[in-house]
């Protein structure tokens, strides 16, 4: 209760209006605390219930009782100082506070105290002597009715008088001076004393030369003690206030007023008062009386433990370390006189583990790791404040030293105290345990690199978050906590969504934080950090700019002798180097260099991040060498590279990266040499070509680097023809990508494996064609469709081992998982414990264990090519039903690789230049006739002249698959021609052969051995997307649907239109035909993500291959739309991941789709010539592709007709001479884009 030391405050305690807490339970009753103000009730919830919030109106409203009912059962009045209950006429001689005297024996006492003190002590001008003070408004009446109660506040008053000036005396003031200290002179009511000798010297006299002798004995020591710690004891009842004022003044004192002189005085004095220098001079006196008594009596140390307590506060304030030494100095003086069976040992010893935290916090290198931890841990809390901030010591110490030795019993053991610690208390001071939980478990994810433990660790510093409110001291440290969680999230998953709020929680915490704090440079240099990574995920100039600005001042703050003085250094660098890349200006580059080089200064090379250093100098000369020619900075880069590699671990997962730059340099220097004809060209050369070899081989750097280090093999390989070593370079490469679970990743991760391979299809086949065929064609098989590699075409030979093995294949998935990571390159920076380490730990004894797992599958009876590439007869295989040409182009050169039943050859067409083909690769999906020219006539007409093949009339042409690779997968080869002028001879694909896309060989050969099963009861999925805003008003649509709708029905299909997703993806799983006539959206990002625009809503090409059945596949999809064939980036060319090409690949047996963009009409008419033609024909492989070929055709006759004139009746092969302009080369040939999928 807060009030006034006046009358005013018994007549409202016995007002007719009281609010009323019943939450207090005493010896298993309810016990009512009634208060005469809303204040007091407010006062009570946030002290004693440790409330988070004030109450409002409504809350207050429940609390409001009147007197009359509580009369009689209300508990006797507790005093507001001590919470004991006072009665009347009650006596107990066991101490202060701890009963109420008898009101004449209180009276008596109390003069028999004041006569002992004033013949000693001098009084302040405005305070009278306690023997004049009245005591109650009227001390003739019964004090067992009305003033019980205020006699024992006027004792405690009376009490802090005396003590108070004693205090005053002790500390040599005037009065003039400035006082304000606690009672007993602590700033810390619950472990302070003043202590002097028994027969304590004279002080100097006050101003009006009266002496004042003080001193305490050691009873009254004794008893001051045990009174702290009774106060201990209750702090779960009686919360602790701000240091260095007396708890029973705080709540006494509300706007003092002249009714009440001694609360007057002193509050008004309390407010003006320096508390460091009145700390200071507490400890000048102090130590001076310990110097005069020679410190050899055992209540000495109570006196230095005085000493250290005060000393501590004075270091919280000041900051100064100085401070901080002596604290636990004189705090380690006092342990070590302290009887152990004495209740303040323990109280110390707690003390000094927290001051000898405060020095590892701010002084690791100077502290004694195994002193703290022993002194720590004879802590014994014996209240929950100690009990709180043992838990934090604890934590604290394990943590430390985790990060110092990388134990890792270290971090369970404090990860085990915090999760004790919320059981334990789980009231209180559950924002700091969930925090402290979170960061320890986001560490042991940095650790380990299970990505679980991040998920848990951010669920608790959200939890953190919310049990704190924005009054909270600790709220900008709980956010700051939580941001750097989320940031960790993001260096593993890329995700743009953490890295968006981990950047506004920085900023909060930034906003909300001390500048003078000691994590503000922290917080500050996190930001500039984030918003790097946002500049390098998208770009953004404004970013970069305010990171740099951010990074700058940062350094200007920062301290060259601050442990993260380098670490920052290399932040600013490193956003500098974005600067010069984004901008081509060398003055940032400079600028970059200088500040690695400093940090590399500034860090001794037995520092973990010595290395990372020296490589961040490295990779910036090495681009100032490319913009500057000077060689100077080729071997000063040399030399530090080499420094890196050799400090580097083994095992680490940047080594691949390392020795690749250093084989950059390297083969830079063998150039040097070769330029001046020197001896060491060739070694210089096959230096670097072994260092390229060491970190393709590795085993434990990311996937990413690896694939790196290969293509930097390969090109230079190029340098050297004598090695001819182009071919073994793509096929480590290659062999990278052996079990990778490729379907598994990320999709960011997807790209980031598809930018490092794409070559091999290209340059690396282009350049090794002189090689055997078979041995081409592996390397293509091998490169390509991954995706498909990985899951669809794993379907069969799973499901095989299921049924015959099926712990084998759930230890081979098991170790697939830990294949996924690290697929890429951590950011620059990350060191030590990092999830990426641990990862390329597990990642690497995964790939052996799977090789181990996989032979003994494959020594299994029949299962001797379990998910093993296509041997050569296989590949032969799949050309007995028709040639398979497998299309390739590079900068080496171009081919086509033919597959006929008996051989397998490789047709040179150097007519095919691979920047024509980069160039011709439209992305709006528009195909002219000169494009269609260009195809005829340096891949089409050369490829069927090889293949002996010649015009023949419709129902004969033979089967053709093709597969193209790379950039050349854009492009309508099955429409090729010359239709630039009319002549009696076909000039057309179309008229040789019937041409179907695959994915890849193994693709076909699955396909063809899956039986094709037709249900009895066959079932038609017709979807429309009519009735969607961007459809509406395609009456072609209807017509389309309709039309398909009649032929089905009259082959006995039952016919399904829904209009809703979940309706439309639950008769995929078992419908035999699914249409699909609407608009398409095509994704640039994730071709799985590709929408499919609904009458009512979207569903997405993933939606549809995760619920197409594999074991009983449908037969046919028909996508008519625009593009569904078509792939949005290079990077997805070879895996043919779009609509049509994820359709069947999911299960399919046949899709038909569009390259490019299609006319609506056209759409229509291609799919009514499709069905009139499919519904006269039986089920067979050959039935889709020749009723989309013969749709095809009678579409090219008509355009052609429409072009040129009327036509003959016998078609194409008959017509007649028309010349035609060449500005027709860019006529839009959009009947080119439909194409078929399938066996």
């Amino acid at each position: 209760m807060r009030t006034k030391h006046s009358t005013a405050w018994p007549q409202s305690l016995n007002g007719e209006i009281l609010w009323v807490c019943r939450d207090h339970v005493e010896d298993g009753k309810s016990i009512p605390y009634s208060f005469s103000s809303k204040r007091d009730l407010d006062q009570h919830m946030l002290l004693i219930h440790f409330s988070k919030k004030r109450l409002s109106d409504d809350e207050f409203t429940k609390y409001l009782e009147q007197q009359t009912p509580l009369i009689g059962t209300t508990s006797r009045p507790s005093c507001p100082l001590c919470l004991f209950v006072v009665g009347a006429k009650e006596y107990s001689s066991s101490g202060y506070g701890e009963g109420m005297l008898d009101l004449s024996t209180m009276v008596q006492e109390n003069n028999k105290l004041q006569k002992s003190v004033d013949s000693r002590v001098s009084y302040v001008d405005d305070v009278k002597p306690a023997s004049d003070a009245g005591c109650g408004d009227n001390l003739g009446d019964d004090p067992s009715t009305h003033f019980a109660l205020e006699l024992h506040i006027a004792a405690h008053l009376q009490y802090l008088l005396v003590m108070s000036l004693r205090l005053v005396a002790t500390l040599d003031y005037d009065t003039g001076d400035e006082f304000s200290t606690g009672l007993h002179g602590s700033s810390d009511a619950a472990t302070r004393s003043i202590s002097s000798r028994k027969d304590g010297p004279e002080r100097d006299a006050w101003p009006d030369e009266k002496s004042a002798l003080l001193y305490i004995s050691d009873s009254e020591r004794l008893q001051l003690e045990q009174k702290r710690l009774s106060e201990e004891a209750a702090e779960s009842v009686h919360s602790s206030y701000e240091d260095f004022q007396w708890n029973g003044l705080n709540l006494l004192v509300d706007n003092p007023t002249g009714e009440d002189l001694i609360l007057r005085h002193f509050s008004s004095r309390q407010n003006d008062v320096s508390q460091l220098e009145l700390y200071r001079k507490s400890v000048r006196s102090l130590r001076q009386e310990l110097v005069e008594s020679h410190g050899e009596h055992v209540e000495h140390a109570y006196q230095w433990r005085e000493v250290g307590v005060l000393q501590g506060r004075i270091f919280d304030q000041s900051g100064d370390s100085d401070d901080l030494d002596q604290a636990v100095e004189a705090l380690k003086t006092a342990a070590e006189s302290i009887p152990d069976e004495h209740p303040v040992k323990g109280q110390n010893l707690a003390d000094l583990s927290t001051r000898l935290i405060d020095q590892c916090k701010i002084e690791s290198h100077r502290v004694d790791l195994d002193y703290i931890m022993e002194i720590t841990k004879k802590v014994v809390p014996t209240n929950p404040h100690q009990q709180h901030d043992h838990y934090l010591n604890l934590i604290y110490i394990h943590r430390y030293r985790y990060s110092k030795t990388g134990t890792e019993q270290d971090l369970n053991t404090a990860v085990k105290i915090a999760l004790e610690a919320q059981f334990w208390d789980p009231e209180r001071k559950q924002a700091e345990y969930h925090r402290q939980l979170g960061e320890l478990l986001a560490l042991d994810y940095w650790r380990t690199g299970v990505e679980n433990t991040i998920f848990k660790a951010i669920s608790e510093l959200r939890l953190a978050l919310d049990c704190a409110t924005e009054e909270d001291i600790k709220y900008s440290e709980y956010l700051a906590a939580l941001s750097a969680g989320l940031d960790k999230k993001f260096a593993m998953s890329g995700s743009q969504e953490d890295l968006k709020e981990a950047l506004q929680l920085t900023r909060r915490s930034i906003a909300l934080g001390d500048e003078h704090g000691t994590d503000y440079l922290r917080r500050l240099d996190s930001l500039g950090v984030m918003l790097g990574e946002v500049y390098e995920k998208t770009g953004n100039t404004i970013a970069l700019e305010e990171s740099i600005q951010v990074a700058r001042n940062v350094v200007a703050s920062t301290s060259e002798h601050d442990t993260d003085a380098a670490e920052r250094m290399t932040h600013l660098a490193a956003r500098l180097e974005d600067e010069f890349q984004r901008a081509g200006d060398l003055e940032p580059l400079d600028e970059a260099i200088d500040l690695s080089a400093t940090a590399k200064d500034l860090t001794p090379i037995e520092h973990p991040s010595y290395h990372v250093y020296c490589h961040s100098l490295v990779a910036r000369t090495f681009e100032l060498f490319n913009r500057t020619g000077s060689m100077q900075d080729v071997r000063d880069a040399f030399e530090y590279s080499s420094e890196a590699v050799k400090l580097l671990p083994d095992t680490d997962v940047n080594m691949a990266m390392y020795l690749c730059l250093l084989a950059d340099l390297t083969l830079e220097m063998s150039s040097d040499l070769g330029n001046n004809e020197g001896d060491g060209y060739y070694y210089e050369g096959e230096e670097a070509l072994r260092l390229y070899e060491q970190a393709l081989s590795h085993g434990y750097p990311a996937l990413q680097s690896r694939l790196q280090a290969g293509q930097k093999l390969f090109e230079a390989d190029a340098k050297f023809p004598e090695r001819n070593g182009a071919f073994e370079a793509t096929k480590m490469t290659i062999g990278c990508l052996t079990h990778l679970p490729f379907a598994d990743l990320e999709h960011l991760d997807k790209q980031r494996v598809l930018q490092t391979t794409r070559w091999i299809a290209s340059e690396g086949v282009a350049a090794v064609l002189r090689h055997a065929p078979f041995e081409i064609l592996s390397l293509l098989e091998d490169s390509r469709c991954l995706d498909a590699n990985s899951r669809a075409y794993c379907l069969d030979d799973f499901e095989r081992l299921r049924q015959a093995h099926p712990s084998k294949l759930d230890e081979f998935l098991a170790l697939r998982k830990d294949l996924r990571k690290p697929m890429f390159v951590p950011p620059t920076g990350f060191i030590g414990n990092s999830p990426w380490r641990a990862q390329s730990r597990r990642r690497y004894q995964a790939s052996i264990d799977c090789q181990r797992i996989l032979t003994e599958i494959r020594n299994e009876p029949g299962f001797s090519n379990w998910l093993g590439p296509e041997d050569e007869s296989r590949m032969l295989e799949a050309g007995a039903q028709g040639p398979v040409v497998v299309l390739t182009t590079g900068h080496s050169g171009s081919a086509a690789i033919i597959i006929r039943q008996d051989t397998i050859e490789v047709l040179r067409l150097p007519d095919l230049d691979y920047d024509e083909v980069v160039e011709k690769s439209d992305s709006s999906g528009r195909f002219t006739v000169a494009t269609l020219l260009w195809l005829w006539e340096t891949i089409a007409k050369p490829v069927l002249v090889y293949l002996g093949l010649s015009a023949t009339p419709t129902d004969s042409r033979p089967r053709l698959w093709l597969i193209p690779t790379g950039r050349l997968s854009y492009y309508p080869i099955h429409a090729a021609g010359d239709y630039k002028s009319r002549s009696t001879d076909p000039v057309s694909v179309l008229d040789y052969v019937v041409c179907s896309y695959i994915p890849s060989i193994k693709a076909l050969n699955m396909a063809r051995k899956r039986r094709i099963a037709i249900p009895e009861n066959p079932k038609a999925l017709l979807v429309s997307g009519k009735g969607s805003s961007a459809v509406a008003g395609h009456q072609s649509i209807s017509k389309e649907i309709s039309a398909i709708k009649n032929i089905c029905q009259s082959r006995g299909f039952e016919v399904f239109q829904p209009n809703h997703k979940e309706d439309i993806l639950q008769a995929l799983t078992s419908c035999t035909l699914f249409h699909f006539a609407g608009l398409f959206a095509g994704s640039r990002e994730d071709p799985f993500e590709s929408q499919l625009l609904l009458s009512s809503g979207v569903t997405t090409v993933k939606d549809i291959v995760d619920t197409t059945p594999r074991l009983h596949p449908p037969y046919l999809a028909y996508l008519s739309s625009c593009s569904t064939a078509k792939t949005y980036q290079d990077v997805f060319t070879d895996e043919c991941l779009h609509a049509a090409g994820a359709l069947h690949m999911a299960g399919f047996r046949h899709t038909i789709g569009t390259l490019g963009q299609v006319h609506d009409d056209l759409c229509s008419e291609i799919s009514d010539f499709f069905y009139g033609a499919w519904a006269e024909k039986e089920f067979s492989d050959d039935t889709v592709a020749l009723c989309l070929h013969e749709s095809t055709r009678k579409c090219r006759d008509w355009w052609i007709a429409s072009r040129d004139g009327p036509i003959t009746a016998e078609g194409t092969n008959h017509r007649g001479i028309t010349p035609i302009e060449d500005e027709d080369d860019y006529t839009v040939v959009d009947w080119a884009s439909f194409v078929h999928f399938g066996p």
